[in-house]
């Protein structure tokens, strides 16, 4: 098995890591897979809690700073590619310009297939020729393949939410207005429901 080399970059804040980040914490490599920002209070600045998995050994770990924390930043290479399907072991993509075809294991892939179908764009982040992890864009479209109904009454507002499963099989709470197929925005960072996308435009 080849071993990675890592190429340093610049010094970045905590607060400015997001998801697909690649930084260098304890003379190891990560990459972000899950943040959340935390106010301390007024005047008691930010953290930023990090769920990280180490381009190594593929552990995962969760990991605390400060927004202010300088950390060192990781290049790396990114490339867009399509992705095909899964096959319950693999994940297929494919280079839209060359049809070059590219096989991840599953666990590399799995938070990313709750928003993920076939056909849909993501970023390949690879260090020294070698793929690391993908990106999802930050928003997706997909389409709601079941809900509930809820009472008239009770939809105008938009605060009241209700559970909703999109065409890929995740479940994400969506305002009670929405309805089955239709088509809305998730933010895949937060894995929320963002808006509903006004199709035929």
């Amino acid at each position: 098995m080849y071993g990675l080399s890592f190429n340093f970059n610049y010094m970045m804040l905590a607060g400015d890591l997001r998801n697909g980040s690649t930084f260098y914490y304890n003379n190891e490599p990560y990459i972000v897979i899950g943040y959340t920002h935390r106010k301390l209070g007024q005047g008691g600045g930010a953290r930023v809690i990090l769920r990280i998995r180490n381009l190594k050994n593929k552990k995962v770990t969760d990991l605390t700073l400060n927004s202010i924390d300088k950390i060192e930043s990781l290049e790396t290479e990114t490339r867009t590619m399509q992705y095909l399907y899964e096959d319950g072991t693999s994940v297929y993509l494919m280079d839209p310009d060359t049809f070059e075809q590219e096989e991840l294991p599953l666990d590399m892939c799995k938070d990313q297939l709750k928003f993920m179908k076939p056909e849909c764009k993501v970023a390949v982040l690879k260090l020294d020729g070698t793929t690391v992890s993908i990106v999802l864009p930050t928003k997706v479209a997909l389409r709601i393949s079941e809900t509930m109904d809820v009472d008239k009454g009770n939809t105008a507002s938009g605060t009241v939410l209700k559970e909703a499963t999109l065409e890929t099989g995740a479940v994400i709470k969506v305002p009670a207005f929405i309805k089955k197929g239709e088509l809305v925005n998730i933010n895949t960072e937060t894995e929320e429901y963002c808006e509903r996308v006004v199709e035929g435009k």
